[in-house]
């Protein structure tokens, strides 16, 4: 009886284990990929359509980036287009005003970092 108390019991703290790896791959991979709902918004604020984003949007976005793995991903987008020289003006305008919502609305650790590109940016 011992025995197969002693299985059930390795059985379970494995399963425990793979359980507890699976969650934290999960996890990975959705601060690694944006969410299909981050990913639209961020399209539709620097895309190259004419219409501007809204300030809704803009707003939404800002706040965003609170959230640590929002954060990564918003602030990633922005420098990737205030980098990319080849860049056209509509989407370096519209790149420029979701940074000054993020500035505005978003962590303190924003401006930091904005300090730092600040070359890039007077580059545009």
């Amino acid at each position: 009886m011992e025995g197969v108390s002693s299985m059930f019991s390795n059985v379970y703290a494995s399963a425990t284990e793979y359980v507890t790896a699976a969650s934290k791959q999960v996890h990975s991979m959705q601060t690694l990929f944006p969410s299909s709902e981050l990913d639209r918004k961020l399209t539709d604020a620097t895309s190259n359509d004419p219409q501007m984003p809204s300030s809704s949007l803009l707003y939404e976005l800002g706040r965003a980036t609170h959230r640590e793995d929002d954060y990564r991903i918003i602030l990633s987008a922005i420098w990737q287009n205030v980098l990319r020289s080849n860049q056209r003006p509509r989407v370096v305008l519209k790149t420029l005003l979701l940074l000054e919502s993020t500035l505005l609305h978003g962590p303190d650790r924003a401006l930091e970092e904005t300090m730092d590109m600040k070359g890039d940016i007077k580059a545009l």
